[in-house]
């Protein structure tokens, strides 16, 4: 598995904040929590979205990657954790991102 491949590449210098959303084996709830942040189109050249897929043994990562491709947000990248666990996978979440404010979301946050 290549931990470092990107979907989507974001201009960090233009944005603000970065969702940071750390998931694991749930593929179908978890494109749920992607349309909701896809709602927030207003804002959308204010943050980027880095997923972390922590080691998922289900489809997430290449649900994803097509969720990425089919909807074109540039501003969205996905990345793989080796070392399960939520703190591993927040870690490496921090590392990702280029912006001074980060937001942690959970992956079965929804939009009402």
């Amino acid at each position: 598995m290549n931990d470092t491949k990107n979907v989507a590449v974001s201009n960090a210098n233009s944005l603000m904040y970065d969702f940071i959303i750390c998931t694991y084996n749930r593929e179908n709830l978890f494109l749920k929590c992607l349309h909701s942040i896809t709602d927030l189109s207003s804002i959308e050249d204010t943050f980027s979205v880095i997923v972390i897929n922590n080691n998922s043994t289900d489809n997430t990562r290449i649900s994803t990657e097509k969720f990425i491709h089919e909807n074109q947000l540039n501003n969205f990248s996905i990345h793989d954790e080796i070392n399960i666990g939520l703190s591993f996978a927040l870690n490496r979440g921090v590392k990702e991102s280029t912006v001074e404010y980060i937001i942690f979301v959970d992956d079965i946050a929804l939009r009402r």
